[in-house]
């Protein structure tokens, strides 16, 4: 067999492998409405495209250091502290091809055969399949609708073993836009306390995308002590709109940054000369006003997202704080239509009423499907109303 045991068995990215079969029906000219992509419809603030093509005429497209300029990195601890309350050095960060890659950095630098990564389900899809790429075991905590969908610190316990080396925590989450709050975190941080050699991520890539809180905290906010052992996630994509420009960092202990540099330097080497100057833009407090605005749009979609899934029968769902997803549970709508799973929901939407949706089976939640509103309000309107009648004509028949 050509192909290597490693990589047959992981299984390719669910959100990608639907958004190529919808891109498909659009090549050969259906209009497909897209609620599958997790990539914001804003376009990038003018300030961070400007600081781009200012570099690119300077002459700014040489390699730099793996782990990022010393200008980004600065830029990295000055948003940490002026935003995050949190004080870092510029050892202790790093920029990467992505956030998807500062994960994969630190699952390569940190994980051995036989070590444990607990997550949540649902679950952010490629979690699962990174861990098993560095030979460790994904150990998955369910939680439910009827729970907000968040872990508890009874679960956490129960779940630790003398394998367990990271827990993972993604707040507000993909896919189900549930944000933890103090008291969440200082639940779970109450378990973890007695395991001081498990590590912590904390993936904050939708940090900025939240509404009902005051202000976005992580575990290390809550717990300072635990800084040392927790990795921080973040991306320049969701929150700048950056998502094609593939620029993310990190920050940790000084040890950890340098062995995943390490692991980065002998993979991609440095991100982006170019997408570095746009991301000390966009990390500048300038961009305070467009993430201001861009929030605020998400909000007014999610309030309508939500009264229009209110309204279609056999559907329950949760109230999400942040992101831009929403992931109802349609147990009983595919029972009535007489649909084997999640799976046949989504093909019905996509044959039906031409809309793309993410079955939650991908994210660890069967009978759910994630519904993205990172599209237009109009869009999202016209979207509804083809499925609501996708759904009265199904049942009526």
């Amino acid at each position: 067999m050509l192909i290597s045991e490693r990589c047959r068995n992981i299984n390719p990215s669910a959100t990608l492998v639907i958004a190529e079969q919808a891109q498909a029906l659009r090549s050969a000219g259906q209009d497909i409405i897209f609620m599958n992509a997790g990539q914001p419809d804003i376009d990038t603030p003018l300030h961070i495209k400007a600081a781009a093509m200012e570099g690119i005429q300077e002459g700014v497209t040489k390699y730099t250091n793996v782990g990022g300029t010393q200008q980004l990195k600065t830029a990295i601890v000055e948003k940490l502290q002026r935003e995050n309350a949190l004080q870092y050095e510029t050892t202790e960060v790093m920029a990467s091809t992505g956030g998807k890659q500062a994960i994969y950095n630190a699952f390569m630098a940190t994980l051995n055969k036989g070590d444990e990564v607990i997550l949540q389900a649902p679950y952010w899809t490629s979690y699962p399949e990174m861990i098993k790429l560095a030979g460790a075991e994904p150990v998955i905590i369910p939680t439910t609708q009827a729970n907000n969908f968040k872990m508890k610190g009874q679960q956490l316990a129960k779940a630790i073993t003398p394998y367990t080396k990271m827990v993972i925590l993604n707040s507000p989450s993909n896919p189900t836009g549930v944000y933890y709050d103090e008291e969440d975190l200082q639940m779970l941080a109450n378990v973890l306390v007695d395991h001081p050699k498990i590590l912590i991520m904390s993936d904050d890539v939708y940090e900025k995308i939240l509404w009902g809180h005051d202000g976005f905290k992580n575990i290390v906010n809550v717990v300072p002590s635990f800084k040392n052992r927790t990795i921080i996630i973040n991306s320049l994509s969701k929150t700048y709109a950056m998502t094609g420009w593939r620029l993310g960092y990190a920050a940790a202990n000084e040890d950890l940054i340098k062995a995943m540099t390490k692991i980065q330097s002998q993979t991609t080497s440095n991100p982006c000369s170019i997408s570095q100057v746009a991301a000390i833009s966009a990390l500048s407090k300038h961009s305070a006003q467009p993430i201001s605005e861009m929030v605020s749009k998400y909000h007014a979609r999610f309030t309508y997202v939500y009264e229009r899934l209110s309204k279609l029968p056999g559907v329950t769902l949760s109230s999400p704080s942040g992101a831009f997803y929403i992931l109802p549970d349609f147990t009983e709508l595919i029972h009535s239509l007489k649909l084997k799973d999640d799976v046949g929901l989504c093909s019905f939407f996509l044959e039906k009423a031409l809309v793309s949706t993410v079955p939650g089976s991908a994210f660890g939640a069967p009978n759910h499907i994630r519904i993205s509103y990172a599209i237009g309000k109009s869009t999202i309107e016209t979207a509804f109303n083809r499925i609501e009648k996708a759904i009265q004509d199904a049942l009526s028949d």
